[in-house]
């Protein structure tokens, strides 16, 4: 089982991150192995959201403590939130996972 995360960084660049390993039901990686990958490619804690990327609704990933750690805006990331508060924003880096 596999799939893919999508790193955005608030500096606009992406890089993709293989997963080869096991899969929720919802097909997310599975066991704490899965959840250190993706800790370890966001940095810090995991607060889920939904993205609308190429097109897709997706499951992504802030951090949930971006702004208190003074994290650099994303504007990348602000715009494929699907739903944010009205002058709010992403700060840090968006985990997209595609299956």
């Amino acid at each position: 089982m596999s799939g893919k995360v999508i790193v955005v960084n608030p500096n606009g660049q992406v890089s993709e991150h293989p997963w080869h390993g096991p899969l929720h039901e919802d097909g997310m990686p599975a066991g704490p192995f899965g959840l250190k990958f993706l800790q370890d490619l966001l940095g810090g804690w995991l607060e889920g959201c939904v993205v609308e990327w190429e097109g897709v609704r997706r499951w992504g990933y802030i951090d949930e403590e971006g702004k208190m750690k003074g994290l650099a805006d994303n504007m990348v990331a602000t715009k494929a939130m699907a739903s944010l508060m009205p002058g709010d924003h992403i700060a840090g880096p968006l985990l997209i996972w595609i299956p």
